[in-house]
């Protein structure tokens, strides 16, 4: 959605699987998502401020899910 403005929206999705591997314990195989979005403010021509981006991870496995794995950040973008 980027048009030249000083404010650029986004979202994103991401999809696919994970492994994990305790010592002593049988490794467990499942699938995860992850969905997320926020917003950037201009800064400069290649330089934007990461005003906001709040992210939410879902992993399903033997009919189990976790879904309490929320991530929110801020930071500096640099285009090349």
């Amino acid at each position: 959605m980027r048009r030249g403005g000083s404010f650029t929206p986004f979202a994103h999705a991401l999809f696919g699987g994970f492994r994990s591997t305790l010592t002593g314990a049988p490794s467990l195989n499942g699938f995860a998502f992850m969905l997320g979005g926020g917003a950037d403010v201009k800064i400069a021509k290649s330089m934007d401020f990461r005003a906001i981006q709040f992210d939410w991870l879902s992993l399903h496995a033997n009919s189990s899910s976790a879904n309490d794995n929320i991530r929110i950040s801020t930071g500096v973008v640099l285009h090349f």
